[in-house]
């Protein structure tokens, strides 16, 4: 057996050539980059103007205008096929059938995968599909509280989903019919707004009545003469004259006084004769007349006073003579 000859290495560099010996280099550090700008505030950063946006819609409706129809049906069937199965998914959960309306549940949330998932429901979404990926029971009675979260989960997150990309496809006429409604939504309520602090501040209509004097016993007090009932009377004791008055809070503008004489009840035998009214606006007399009752009357009527004013605080009507045993006045009305 020959041996071959051995190789001839004087060509090659010995150990201690420079070539060999000298270290590998270093790769040189490469420098991080400059941080980036900071984005400006757009408007839709701007405090407050996502309040602006949701009552005018304006960037909503520029969006909705390159929006082609084509794209828009796409888009809704894709939604309506996922609200269908995701209705029917709930029929069947009520109804009992539990795992089959958890397959049909992910089916509902899996029509939607051909969309991209909006930013602001991103986490239900992933939430969600880690739900749909888990192993579903073969049959009901396997299903526990568990499958329950997750059927909830992914019927919150698909109903999320779907109600985001419909507005997103929104046309022009339904973005501006909901900014009118929006509005006219916001005007009602400063509206209602307004008339709630008016109720809140304003004095309630108050009525404090006074009088002269009054025949013993609370049936005749002077305040059955303010009190809108007719059967009731302010009397005075036996052969007195007077007077009664009602102090008005707030201020009323009044038209027309009205008054209805009085008899005594079933005894007949008191009513006013002569009697002045007189109005007041503070302690200033704004009006005043005078009239008189020619009898007794079995059955009073009315009797307009063609007085009025303005402001007025005070309506005092005094008795200045009385048929038979005394004065007695069924009522003291008015016209604002």
């Amino acid at each position: 057996m020959s041996i071959p000859p051995a190789q001839d290495r004087s060509d090659l560099p010995e150990p201690s050539d420079p070539i060999l010996a000298q270290p590998a280099a270093e790769p040189e550090p490469v420098a991080p980059p400059e941080p980036a700008a900071p984005t400006p505030r757009g408007p839709s950063q701007r405090p407050g103007a996502w309040l602006g946006e949701w009552f005018t819609r304006r960037r909503a409706i520029a969006a909705a205008e390159r929006v082609t129809a084509e794209h828009r049906a796409s888009i809704e069937t894709i939604l309506a096929l996922s609200d269908q199965r995701g209705e029917a998914a709930e029929t069947l959960w009520t109804s009992g059938h539990l795992v089959e309306a958890l397959r049909l549940a992910v089916d509902a949330f899996r029509a939607l995968d051909e969309l991209s998932v909006p930013e602001s429901v991103q986490e239900r979404v992933a939430r969600a599909r880690a739900a749909a990926a888990a192993e579903i029971p073969p049959l009901d009675p396997a299903m526990g509280a568990v499958h329950t979260e997750r059927y909830e989960a992914i019927q919150v997150a698909r109903r999320a989903w779907v109600r985001v990309e419909r507005a997103r496809i929104a046309t022009t006429g339904a973005l501006r019919w909901q900014r009118a409604r929006r509005i006219v939504g916001l005007l009602l309520a400063l509206a209602a707004l307004g008339v709630l602090v008016w109720l809140a501040v304003r004095s309630p209509p108050r009525v404090d009545v006074s009088a002269s004097g009054q025949f013993p016993g609370a049936q005749y007090a002077p305040g059955n003469a303010f009190d809108d009932d007719e059967a009731t009377e302010w009397v005075l004791p036996d052969g007195e004259a007077g007077w009664v008055e009602a102090r008005l809070s707030p201020p009323r503008d009044i038209g027309k006084v009205r008054i209805l004489n009085g008899r005594n009840g079933r005894f007949g035998d008191r009513a006013i004769q002569d009697y002045e009214v007189t109005l007041y606006r503070g302690t200033e007399a704004v009006a005043q007349h005078e009239g008189s009752f020619e009898r007794i009357d079995a059955s009073p009527e009315w009797t307009d006073v063609p007085i009025g004013g303005r402001g007025i605080t005070r309506i005092r009507v005094e008795a200045l003579s009385h048929h038979q045993r005394g004065t007695a006045l069924a009522e003291v009305a008015w016209d604002e």
